[in-house]
């Protein structure tokens, strides 16, 4: 009794075969038109790679997280003018949810962005907590004209 690994594996070499002498079939009947398919397959590659520019550089910056380690989830960056913790990322996209632009301190806004992996590629990548787990703030005390600053201090 055969086993089912190797039934799924002829199968499998069984399929790819017809689809290799299906490509070599074809190849053969239109083997005078060869060169016009080729202009027509460069063409739309082109306008293809034009249509899906976006996407690609977004694939891309994908995969320069993956592998720079620009950011990583937990981290508190800032892409293209958002500020923010990483709580998730994605092939094509980043999610932050936002903090400052409304309110003073760092808070959360309550606002979840999310920002293609192109930003990555196309601007500088702020990472505000990579090499120290903390973040540095600033704390303002305001003190009346006249008031006693050493004991502010």
């Amino acid at each position: 009794m055969e086993s089912k690994g190797a039934r799924y594996r002829f199968r499998h070499g069984l399929t790819f075969l017809g689809y290799l002498a299906s490509i070599i079939l074809t190849i053969g009947i239109f083997s005078n038109q060869l060169s016009n398919l080729a202009v027509a397959l460069g063409v739309a590659g082109a306008g293809i790679a034009f249509a899906l520019q976006e996407v690609i550089t977004s694939v891309a910056g994908w995969i320069a997280l993956s592998f720079g380690q620009f950011y990583t989830i937990g981290d508190r960056v800032q892409l293209g003018g958002i500020k923010g913790d990483v709580i998730d990322i994605g092939m094509l996209r980043t999610t932050i949810m936002e903090i400052g632009e409304q309110v003073k301190g760092d808070q959360y806004t309550g606002r979840i962005v999310r920002i293609t992996n192109s930003f990555v590629c196309q601007g500088p990548v702020y990472n505000y907590s990579a090499d120290f787990p903390f973040v540095w703030d600033e704390i303002t005390v305001p003190i009346k004209y006249g008031g006693d600053h050493n004991l502010a201090r």
